[in-house]
């Protein structure tokens, strides 16, 4: 069984889930169809709110834009339930009457449906075909399961042309040699499969397709694989961007993904602020993706604090830099650093001892987890390699990305706090300090303060810059 399974829902579970939510809450939601993918998939999007959502802030929720970080789509739809099931209390419905939530649960359920397969491996693309390398045949290199259990690992073939060796302080894991250090590659690595297009390359054109967090037009990396022919290339990518469009009211995006901003925030850089394509987070901003940092630290309590991560042709870039509004991410599920004592270390390989992630994950995982995620190295024999020693092994599918089964409530609780306390923080117009004066007959002239008592701006620094947002009207009668 793969590592959490019982705690996600696939793609029919998950339009089930929002289907009920939309009949038990007939007077607070709408459930749309934004379109269908390559698969027949649609792209649901949850409408919470009240009769006047459009004219009130709203909060952009979005999860799958990665397919393989699938506790995304899990913790958008459990925000959902939480902030229904809730919506008779109080507080909840007080927040209902200032804040509309615009859930889209999974941007890549073609790919996402990968984990719930008969074969699993860690797929990001949706279900068109391309031809990844580029030699006129659409996915004619697929992995294939060799050893039958149903899981695409690694294999490492013993060879001196290789560029490979097993790491000094964990031999399950392997890193490239560093030839600056006097290292000889021993191993060559590859996905679980054959040659089947015989061009020396392995699995490099399977199934599928385009990966959402690499079409979007911010950066757009042209010729690389999985970003498509030109930036919104696909139909669930060109309707997410229509629908989010016509929002005029978000003040804030929220996504589930690899990109991450929340653990530790961007930082402003004036100098790519002056360039004709901006790429910094601008100077405001960046003060508010910092207090929002902080805080999520607080609620979700990580410490481990890893650094910024962005995508190129990513979401989150897109979502500030394009729509304009403030963006956040996070994958919400952060692998402690494992200290260990350089005594604990043979003598010959302290030097060896520096931070590296699959490391630092075997150690977590070897004290932490109750599931299996890593399969032994195992000899076995391979086609392509007759003469070789090759084996079969490594970390298990979506392992590394998403949290197991016995974290996923309470990740989902503290991230269902945070978010609502992220839309408490909306910009709210107070009008103050009324004074009326008589001026004439029937006619008074008023004086009075306007401001915003939330902590977010109306308008963010790159909105006002983009002159895309619209800027608040306030009509007084």
């Amino acid at each position: 069984m793969v590592l959490g399974q019982i705690t996600y829902r696939d793609y029919k579970e998950m339009s089930q889930t929002l289907k009920d939510l939309q009949s038990k809450h007939p007077s607070i939601t709408k459930l749309i169809s934004l379109t269908k993918t390559q698969g027949g998939k649609d792209i649901w999007v949850l409408e919470i709110g009240k009769i006047n959502s459009k004219n009130q802030p709203g909060l952009v929720i979005l999860g799958g834009v990665d397919g393989s970080y699938i506790s995304g789509p899990e913790l958008s739809l459990r925000f959902a339930e939480e902030l229904l099931s809730s919506s008779t209390t109080d507080s909840i419905r007080n927040l209902l009457d200032s804040v509309s939530f615009y859930i889209i649960p999974n941007v890549s359920p073609d790919a996402s449906e990968q984990y719930f397969s008969d074969l699993k491996y860690t797929r990001s693309k949706n279900s068109r075909e391309t031809d990844d390398d580029r030699d006129g045949r659409l996915n004619e290199d697929p992995y294939e399961d060799l050893n039958k259990d149903g899981m695409i690992t690694s294999l490492r073939i013993k060879d001196p042309k290789g560029t490979w060796i097993t790491h000094p302080d964990d031999e399950r894991v392997m890193i490239p040699a560093d030839k600056k250090e006097g290292e000889k590659g021993q191993y060559i690595l590859i996905t679980e499969g054959i040659d089947n297009d015989l061009d020396k390359n392995y699995n490099e054109d399977g199934p599928g397709g385009i990966i959402f967090n690499k079409n979007l037009p911010f950066k757009f990396e042209h010729f690389k694989p999985g970003a498509g022919d030109f930036p919104v290339s696909e139909k669930e990518t060109k309707a997410v961007l229509d629908y989010l469009y016509e929002k005029w009211n978000v003040f804030e995006v929220l996504a589930f993904g690899p990109s991450d901003n929340l653990s530790a925030p961007q930082q402003f850089n004036k100098s790519d602020t002056e360039k004709q394509v901006i790429s910094s987070i601008l100077e405001s901003d960046a003060t508010i993706n910092s207090f929002i940092s902080k805080k999520y630290n607080e609620i979700s309590g990580e410490k481990s604090h890893p650094e910024t991560r962005v995508s190129n042709g990513g979401f989150m870039q897109w979502a500030y830099f394009h729509y304009g509004r403030l963006s956040f991410g996070t994958p919400a599920f952060y692998i402690p650093e494992i200290k260990v004592e350089p005594d604990s270390l043979d003598s010959s390989k302290k030097k060896k001892e520096e931070f590296n992630p699959e490391v630092n994950f075997m150690r977590w995982a070897d004290s932490t987890l109750q599931e299996e995620y890593f399969l032994d190295w195992t000899q076995i024999q391979h086609p392509d390699f007759p003469d070789h020693h090759v084996e079969i092994g490594g970390l298990y599918p979506y392992v590394r990305n998403n949290p197991p089964a016995v974290m996923m409530d309470s990740i989902s609780r503290t991230h269902n706090e945070f978010i609502v306390w992220l839309s408490s923080q909306r910009p709210v117009i107070q009008i103050i300090n009324i004074h009326s004066e008589s001026i004439g007959k029937n006619l008074f002239r008023l004086d009075m303060d306007i401001y915003n008592q939330g902590y977010f701006p109306a308008l963010s620094e790159i909105g006002i810059k983009t002159r895309w947002v619209k800027k608040p009207k306030i009509s007084l009668t």
